[in-house]
């Protein structure tokens, strides 16, 4: 004697293999273009993340990169404007050693007006009780009144907003404009 239950049970089960089936395209199709072999082969990086910008009106800002290498002082006051970054290591070969009191040019600065330019990092310490950086990260952006910071993982781009100077600061490059 044949159970019904397992009678329907196997229609169904028989009637999805064979819809499981048609759904996969049992009729003639196209099959997928192959590339030219004389086509070139390109291959471009995925475009960098959109980070997210903090925007503070007036004051100063201070940060660093994540790998610790570049920081970064941006200000806007009534007193005192402009943004300065400092990298600790560098492959590129910068301006010529400016003199005395000035052993290297390892900064570069924009001001109000006017291109960005290397500024002379004297051999000085921290001064006690500074307060320690924040970490930027890897596509954030800050604006601090005109300027605008980001941190890139190849380096810092800075610029004036209202002028369009800046400066992009890395380990292996430095751009000024």
């Amino acid at each position: 004697m044949r159970h019904p239950a397992r009678r329907a049970a196997a229609l169904l089960a028989g009637a999805c293999l064979v819809a499981g089936l048609a759904a996969c395209g049992s009729g003639a199709s196209t099959p997928a273009a192959e590339p030219s072999p004389s086509a070139p082969k390109t291959w471009a990086p995925p475009p960098p993340p959109d980070g997210t910008t903090t925007l503070i009106n007036t004051g100063d800002y201070r940060f660093h990169t994540p790998s610790g290498n570049i920081t970064c002082h941006v200000l806007d006051r009534p007193t005192a404007v402009g943004a300065r970054c400092d990298v600790a290591q560098y492959s590129y070969q910068p301006p010529a050693n400016p003199g005395v009191g000035c052993p290297r040019y390892d900064a570069i600065s924009i001001g109000a007006d006017g291109p960005s330019e290397f500024v002379c990092t004297p051999e000085a310490p921290v001064p006690s009780g500074a307060e320690a950086p924040s970490t930027l990260a890897y596509w954030d952006s800050v604006q601090v009144g005109r300027f605008t910071c980001k941190s890139k993982d190849t380096g810092v781009t800075c610029e004036n907003t209202q002028t369009n100077h800046g400066f992009e600061l890395g380990a292996a490059a430095v751009r000024r404009y």
